[in-house]
C-alpha cells in the first residue's frame, strides 16, 4: 500500500466529525469499510478523543465466506492470491491458468532435481568403465578411480540440477511479482476503496 493512497484516505476522513468516525468504528462493519480505513479511523480517534472507545463485534458475514473458502481451496495459495479468485478477475489474462503455469513450473523444478540425479547415478558405471578402459587403471587403484568419478558425476548432476532448476523457480518468482503488481494496481483504482 503506497503512503499517497493511505494519505488520501487521512484527508477524507479527518474532514468527518468525530461522531461520524465513532460510529464507523463501533459498528466495526468491515463489508462496508476496509482495514485501512479502520487503521486511519483508530488514528484519527487516538488525537482527537486520547482513546479509543470498545467495537462491536465485526461484521464478517463476508469473512465467514472467504474464509469457507480458503480452508475448502487448502492449494498454497498465499493470501492475496486467494483473493484474485475473489475479487475482479484481470482483462488480459485468466488467473487461475496463471495459478496453474506456477504450479507446473514448480513440479517441473522439483522433478528435474529427481530426473538429473538418477540419470547422472544410473551413468555412473557407464563413466567409470570408461575411465578404466582408457587410461588402463590398476585393480588397487580402482576404488579411488570410482571416488573420482562418483564426485565428479555429482558435481555434473549439480551443475545440471542448477543450470535448469533456478531459472524455472526464478520463472514463478516472476509471475508472482507480476501478478501481485497487477492485483495492487487494480485494488489502487478501485472507487469503493473506502467503502464509500
Amino acid at each position: 500500500m503506497s503512503t499517497e493512497f493511505r494519505g488520501q484516505i487521512y484527508n477524507e476522513l479527518n474532514l468527518r466529525e468525530t461522531d461520524d468516525l465513532l460510529e464507523i468504528w463501533r459498528s466495526n462493519d468491515h463489508e462496508e469499510w476496509s482495514d485501512i480505513a479502520f487503521e486511519v479511523v483508530k488514528e484519527i480517534l487516538m488525537k482527537r478523543l486520547g482513546e479509543i472507545p470498545p467495537q462491536v463485534e465485526p461484521i464478517t458475514e463476508q469473512m465467514e465466506e472467504e474464509e469457507e473458502n480458503s480452508e475448502s481451496q487448502d492449494d498454497g495459495l498465499s493470501e492475496w492470491e486467494a483473493k484474485l479468485l475473489d475479487d475482479n478477475q484481470p482483462e488480459y489474462y485468466d488467473t487461475i491458468e496463471v495459478l496453474e503455469l506456477r504450479d507446473n513450473i514448480n513440479k517441473t523444478a522439483t522433478a528435474v532435481i529427481v530426473i538429473y540425479g538418477l540419470t547422472n547415478l544410473m551413468s555412473f558405471s557407464y563413466y567409470s568403465f570408461i575411465i578404466r578402459s582408457y587410461f588402463h587403471v590398476a585393480e588397487e587403484y580402482s576404488l579411488m578411480v570410482d571416488g573420482i568419478v562418483f564426485i565428479l558425476t555429482c558435481l555434473a548432476a549439480a551443475v545440471a540440477i542448477a543450470i535448469t532448476y533456478y531459472p524455472l523457480k526464478a520463472l514463478t518468482h516472476i509471475l508472482r511479482i507480476l501478478m501481485e503488481m497487477e492485483f495492487n494496481s487494480r485494488k489502487r483504482v478501485q472507487p469503493n476503496s473506502m467503502g464509500e
